[in-house]
Protein backbone atom coordinates (compact mmCIF):
# COMPACT_ATOMS: atom_id res chain seq x y z
CA UNK A 1 0.00 0.00 0.00
CA UNK A 2 2.93 2.57 0.56
CA UNK A 3 4.50 1.57 -1.99
CA UNK A 4 1.86 2.06 -4.37
CA UNK A 5 1.18 5.49 -2.66
CA UNK A 6 4.70 6.31 -3.20
CA UNK A 7 4.57 5.71 -6.95
CA UNK A 8 1.36 7.38 -7.64
CA UNK A 9 2.99 10.52 -5.64
CA UNK A 10 6.33 9.90 -7.83
CA UNK A 11 4.03 10.21 -11.11
CA UNK A 12 2.13 13.28 -9.87
CA UNK A 13 5.48 15.07 -9.68
CA UNK A 14 6.30 13.73 -12.72
CA UNK A 15 3.48 15.23 -14.58
CA UNK A 16 3.68 18.22 -13.11
CA UNK A 17 6.97 18.91 -14.06
CA UNK A 18 6.67 17.82 -17.74
CA UNK A 19 3.68 20.12 -17.35
CA UNK A 20 6.05 23.06 -16.54
CA UNK A 21 8.60 22.07 -19.09
CA UNK A 22 5.83 22.75 -21.41
CA UNK A 23 4.56 25.76 -19.99
CA UNK A 24 8.63 27.27 -19.85
CA UNK A 25 9.03 26.10 -23.86
CA UNK A 26 5.88 27.97 -25.02
CA UNK A 27 6.93 31.23 -22.96
CA UNK A 28 10.17 31.33 -24.46
CA UNK A 29 8.78 30.69 -28.06
CA UNK A 30 6.22 33.32 -27.63
CA UNK A 31 9.54 35.61 -26.15
CA UNK A 32 11.14 34.96 -29.06
CA UNK A 33 8.28 35.33 -31.76
CA UNK A 34 8.11 39.28 -30.41
CA UNK A 35 10.12 42.53 -31.62
CA UNK A 36 12.67 42.98 -28.93
CA UNK A 37 12.30 46.25 -26.90
CA UNK A 38 15.41 46.99 -24.87
CA UNK A 39 15.00 48.84 -21.76
CA UNK A 40 17.34 50.81 -20.18
CA UNK A 41 18.09 52.18 -16.33
CA UNK A 42 17.44 55.92 -15.72
CA UNK A 43 20.54 57.82 -15.15
CA UNK A 44 19.90 61.19 -13.19
CA UNK A 45 22.27 63.92 -14.00
CA UNK A 46 23.12 66.60 -11.80
CA UNK A 47 22.12 69.78 -13.90
CA UNK A 48 19.03 69.76 -15.82
CA UNK A 49 18.74 71.53 -19.42
CA UNK A 50 15.48 72.57 -21.29
CA UNK A 51 14.44 72.93 -24.83
CA UNK A 52 11.19 74.16 -26.33
CA UNK A 53 11.08 72.89 -30.03
CA UNK A 54 9.37 71.73 -33.32
CA UNK A 55 10.21 68.38 -34.35
CA UNK A 56 8.78 65.42 -36.64
CA UNK A 57 8.21 62.31 -35.37
CA UNK A 58 10.62 59.68 -37.25
CA UNK A 59 8.41 56.42 -36.74
CA UNK A 60 5.19 55.24 -34.78
CA UNK A 61 6.25 52.79 -32.47
CA UNK A 62 4.05 49.78 -30.58
CA UNK A 63 2.92 50.79 -27.12
CA UNK A 64 3.67 48.55 -24.39
CA UNK A 65 0.35 47.69 -21.94
CA UNK A 66 -0.86 50.56 -20.39
CA UNK A 67 0.80 52.45 -17.66
CA UNK A 68 -1.34 50.52 -14.84
CA UNK A 69 0.84 48.40 -13.01
CA UNK A 70 4.37 49.24 -14.13
CA UNK A 71 4.85 52.72 -15.66
CA UNK A 72 6.41 53.22 -18.85
CA UNK A 73 8.05 55.56 -21.14
CA UNK A 74 9.05 55.18 -24.85
CA UNK A 75 11.79 57.04 -26.11
CA UNK A 76 10.70 58.94 -29.89
CA UNK A 77 13.35 60.26 -31.80
CA UNK A 78 11.98 63.69 -33.80
CA UNK A 79 13.89 65.42 -36.70
CA UNK A 80 14.37 68.91 -35.15
CA UNK A 81 12.38 71.28 -37.17
CA UNK A 82 13.31 74.43 -35.77
CA UNK A 83 14.55 75.25 -31.41
CA UNK A 84 12.17 77.81 -30.15
CA UNK A 85 13.63 77.97 -26.65
CA UNK A 86 17.06 76.28 -25.38
CA UNK A 87 20.12 75.65 -27.20
CA UNK A 88 20.29 72.62 -28.94
CA UNK A 89 22.47 72.09 -32.16
CA UNK A 90 21.71 68.36 -33.38
CA UNK A 91 19.45 67.60 -36.28
CA UNK A 92 17.38 65.11 -33.80
CA UNK A 93 16.29 64.45 -30.87
CA UNK A 94 15.41 61.74 -28.15
CA UNK A 95 12.38 62.31 -26.24
CA UNK A 96 11.14 59.88 -23.68
CA UNK A 97 7.05 60.16 -23.12
CA UNK A 98 5.29 58.62 -20.01
CA UNK A 99 2.31 56.61 -20.83
CA UNK A 100 1.82 57.28 -24.16
CA UNK A 101 -1.16 55.39 -24.29
CA UNK A 102 -2.53 58.42 -22.56
CA UNK A 103 -2.27 60.78 -25.48
CA UNK A 104 -4.63 58.48 -27.49
CA UNK A 105 -4.24 55.69 -30.35
CA UNK A 106 -3.89 57.89 -33.24
CA UNK A 107 -1.91 60.67 -31.89
CA UNK A 108 1.60 59.57 -32.34
CA UNK A 109 1.87 59.13 -36.18
CA UNK A 110 5.09 59.28 -38.02
CA UNK A 111 6.14 62.41 -39.87
CA UNK A 112 3.44 64.27 -38.10
CA UNK A 113 5.02 67.74 -36.68
CA UNK A 114 4.66 67.89 -32.48
CA UNK A 115 5.40 71.14 -30.42
CA UNK A 116 7.75 69.89 -27.59
CA UNK A 117 8.90 71.07 -24.55
CA UNK A 118 11.07 68.85 -22.24
CA UNK A 119 13.78 68.66 -20.38
CA UNK A 120 16.82 66.13 -19.65
CA UNK A 121 15.24 65.03 -15.92
CA UNK A 122 12.20 63.72 -14.93
CA UNK A 123 10.22 65.70 -12.76
CA UNK A 124 8.41 63.22 -10.35
CA UNK A 125 10.11 60.36 -8.13
CA UNK A 126 8.24 57.45 -9.96
CA UNK A 127 10.66 54.89 -11.20
CA UNK A 128 9.69 54.50 -15.09
CA UNK A 129 10.51 51.60 -17.01
CA UNK A 130 11.31 53.43 -20.50
CA UNK A 131 11.66 51.38 -23.95
CA UNK A 132 14.25 52.42 -25.94
CA UNK A 133 15.02 51.38 -29.57
CA UNK A 134 17.83 54.04 -29.81
CA UNK A 135 19.81 52.91 -27.41
CA UNK A 136 23.10 52.47 -29.43
CA UNK A 137 22.09 55.99 -30.23
CA UNK A 138 24.60 58.78 -28.91
CA UNK A 139 22.28 61.20 -29.77
CA UNK A 140 21.21 62.96 -25.85
CA UNK A 141 17.54 61.84 -24.33
CA UNK A 142 14.75 64.42 -23.31
CA UNK A 143 12.03 63.75 -20.53
CA UNK A 144 8.68 65.19 -22.07
CA UNK A 145 7.04 67.87 -19.94
CA UNK A 146 4.52 68.74 -22.74
CA UNK A 147 3.98 67.20 -26.40
CA UNK A 148 0.74 68.80 -28.90
CA UNK A 149 0.40 68.53 -32.33
CA UNK A 150 1.93 71.29 -34.01
CA UNK A 151 -1.12 73.55 -35.85
CA UNK A 152 0.80 76.14 -37.44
Amino acid sequence: MIIQLKQLFLNKINYKSQLFGLFVCVALFACKTQKPIKSETEKIQSTTTEVKLIGILEEELYFPPPCEDVYHAIVYKYKVKQVIEGNYKNDYILIKQPCPELKGEDFFVSKREYLIDANTNKRDNIKWQTYNYYMSSELPKYWAISITKNTD
